[in-house]
């Protein structure tokens, strides 16, 4: 059965069958935030992690971490951040 609706036509016809809506399994999110600055941008992304974890709690996991690294060193921490996260922590 495709996709697409059904056809006006073929709406009253006997070999027609009702569409089963299957529920979305909604697969967690977990989303790893290494900022350049130390103090100010880890704040700022807490605080947003924060808001939506309130609503999304079960849902989306957070980590923030300041880096104070220069972008090269920034990428590579990030880098060798999300390989070694097996099991995502929320929000520090």
């Amino acid at each position: 059965m495709s996709l697409h609706p059904n056809k006006k036509s073929d709406l009253g016809k006997s070999w027609m069958q009702p569409r089963r809506n299957k529920p979305k399994k909604i697969q967690p999110e977990y989303h790893l935030i290494v900022t350049e600055g130390t103090n100010t941008e880890p704040e700022y992304f807490r605080a947003m992690a924060k808001i939506i974890s309130q609503t999304y709690s079960d849902r989306i996991q957070f980590q923030v971490c300041g880096a104070g690294d220069n972008t090269l060193g920034l990428f590579q921490k990030a880098k060798d951040m999300a390989v070694s996260s097996a099991k995502p922590d929320i929000t520090q």
